[in-house]
């Protein structure tokens, strides 16, 4: 009689065991997807962030070089060139594009965008990289698109960047 309820107990110890452990995996599983799914989302944002700034330096290097004269201009065509350089290159040391790039798998298209404006002067982007350049434009119209906060947000990242490529003295 003694063996029988010791064997009962340890079978009920070994089903309370095994449903105990399975409850707290299925909670450190919701509370892991949760965190994955902030954890994307919080990298959405930043590439969003990203392009808005990319846009914006495009934008800029576009107006600077429709203003350009050379020999009688008020810059010469190096100072643009190294501007679009420098601002592109802190956007990619930035944390922002370290976040996106290591949270999304599928970022690789945003590395090459850099690779490939990096690689190119920026007064050739038009010619040898239009592509690159209507992607960026049309994700950043797409995104503004949707709602009028994300148009205030990029106005106001335009005129941050328009201040910073004033600033810059090369």
């Amino acid at each position: 009689m003694k063996t029988w309820l010791m064997m009962g107990l340890i079978v009920v110890g070994l089903i309370g065991f095994v449903i105990y452990t399975t409850i707290r995996d299925k909670k450190k599983n919701k509370t892991s997807r949760k965190d994955y799914n902030n954890l994307m989302s919080d990298a959405n944002i930043k590439r969003d962030e990203l392009m808005m700034e990319l846009l914006s330096i495009i934008k800029l290097n576009e107006s600077d070089l429709k203003e350009f004269k050379p020999s009688i201009g008020k810059f010469p065509m190096s100072t643009i060139v190294n501007k679009s350089k420098i601002l592109v290159t802190n956007l990619k040391n930035s944390k922002a594009f370290a976040t996106a790039i290591k949270l999304e798998i599928n970022n690789l298209e945003l590395t090459n965008i850099f690779e490939e404006l990096l690689e190119i002067r920026s007064n050739h982007w038009n010619k040898k990289c239009k592509d690159v350049l209507t992607m960026v434009e049309e994700y950043v119209n797409k995104f503004v698109d949707v709602e009028y906060d994300n148009k205030v947000q990029y106005l106001a990242v335009l005129k941050r960047y328009r201040k910073i490529w004033d600033e810059i003295k090369v």
